[in-house]
């Protein structure tokens, strides 16, 4: 018999039970939440000590410190290295070409602040094109972004400014096309560099009302000058200049009407044409005014084409011709080998150029950016040495990396291939 308030044995085993299992369950939490703060803390560095981009080899994908400037003539606003503002007292716009902007009393921003992920690439091999951070082979211990170019097992060469894989031109996707591209241009209210005969220009838009002839706008470089690999975040950088060929166009397009809208690329040898219809929901591709196809407009492009105002990329990049509408490409071919022959034309002499053409359409443009693919010169070319880059065979654990600001960047060109166990995971950067 129990006495009065006694706990029974069974009901105390219980009770004791109950609570292991209380006290078990805490510590699981409590346990998971700690392992869960460690792995993150892991797999994912910055969240808890910065990540400083320290250099200007990655710019301007990543920035390391820098000056930001305002153009005294065109109010455009850009971004000049830390490391060069002590070689030159004035920057040059990249907008306008005003020369005399000043840098006294400007503060010095920090880099960007990168999260890197460690986890991505435990499971899989970095993929060309992506940037990736490393262990640098020549600083021990300090952490390097670059981006890689070359995978192991592949024989690279870099030549012309491209990536040569086992002897075929390395080609970029359009969304790679698009992260790697550096702005050369975007069409402003006091830096025009667009001229035509039909068209209106005001508040930053250029107007073209229906009109049965062509009325054409051309892009006109300064002083006819060629496009070149130079960046304003490098000023007072004393170096080689190598012309670009590899260019694309961004534009914000509304039409109304039933007529006919060209986009016209040349490269210096030959030129090549988007003549888009949108009432009848296809375009045109033409070569050196020769056509070579009809293509039916995708229903998603189309329907936007219709509906308003679109954003619109075209561009030969890589040897590649590439059209898109809101994202949508519409056409991405390589050019054909009767094509890259060219008309004759010494291209070293002539400055590319893009043409836009309305032929019964009211038209109307904004943010026209013109833009140039990344120039990978070699160690050689860089030199101005008459003999080219020998290829490297690069070994089954290893990668080519390179900068994006490819004439300050210490990379692969320099130290040779990376060892995959260098790497350390993937940048995101968070500015």
């Amino acid at each position: 018999m129990c006495r009065t308030g006694a706990i029974p044995g069974k009901d105390l085993a219980d009770l004791k039970a109950h609570s292991s299992s209380i006290v078990t369950a805490l510590q699981l939490v409590i346990g998971t939440f700690v392992l869960a703060i460690v792995l993150r803390t892991w797999l994912v560095m910055g969240l808890i000590e910065p990540v400083t981009v320290a250099g200007s080899s990655m710019a301007p994908t990543m920035l390391g410190p820098h000056l930001s400037l305002k153009c005294e003539r065109c109010r455009h606003m850009f971004d000049v290295g830390a490391e060069f503002a002590v070689e030159t007292e004035h920057a040059e716009c990249p907008q306008c070409g005003f020369k005399a902007n000043p840098f006294a009393e400007l503060p010095v921003r920090r880099g960007d602040r990168l999260v890197i992920d460690r986890m991505t690439l435990l499971f899989r091999l970095p993929r060309r094109w992506e940037p990736v951070v490393f262990v640098s082979p020549a600083d021990e211990g300090g952490l390097v972004v670059k981006r890689v170019v070359g995978l192991p097992g592949e024989k690279i060469q870099l030549r012309d400014g491209e990536v040569w894989i086992d002897g075929h031109l390395a080609k970029k996707t359009f969304e790679e096309q698009l992260s790697l591209r550096h702005l050369i241009h975007r069409e402003a209210t006091s830096a025009q560099r667009w001229q035509g005969d039909g068209w209106t220009w005001r508040n930053g838009i250029w107007n073209c009302a229906s009109h049965e002839d062509w009325n054409l706008l051309s892009y006109v470089h300064p002083q006819e000058q060629l496009i070149t690999d130079d960046s304003s975040y490098n000023a007072g950088l004393t170096r080689r200049l190598f012309a670009v060929y590899d260019l694309s166009l961004s534009i914000k397009l509304q039409v109304t009407g039933t007529g006919e809208l060209a986009i016209c690329h040349y490269d210096g040898e030959q030129e090549r044409e988007i003549r888009l219809n949108p009432a009848e929901g296809r375009f045109e591709l033409r070569s050196g005014g020769i056509l070579l196809s009809i293509v039916e407009l995708s229903p998603a492009s189309s329907k936007a084409l219709q509906v308003g105002e679109v954003q619109i990329e075209i561009g030969v990049i890589d040897q590649r011709l590439l059209f898109a509408i809101e994202g949508n490409v519409e056409w991405a071919r390589d050019i054909e080998d009767s094509e890259q022959k060219g008309s004759g034309v010494n291209r070293k002499d002539s400055c590319p150029v893009f043409k836009i053409g309305a032929r019964g359409l009211t038209t109307r443009l904004r943010d026209l950016r013109l833009f140039r693919d990344a120039f990978y010169a070699s160690r050689e070319e860089a030199a101005s040495l008459d003999e080219p880059m020998i290829p490297i065979l690069l070994g089954e654990n290893e990668i080519f990396v390179l900068g994006d600001n490819v004439p300050v960047s210490i990379d692969s060109r320099h130290w040779g291939p990376l060892p995959l166990r260098f790497l350390v995971g993937r940048p995101l950067n968070v500015r």
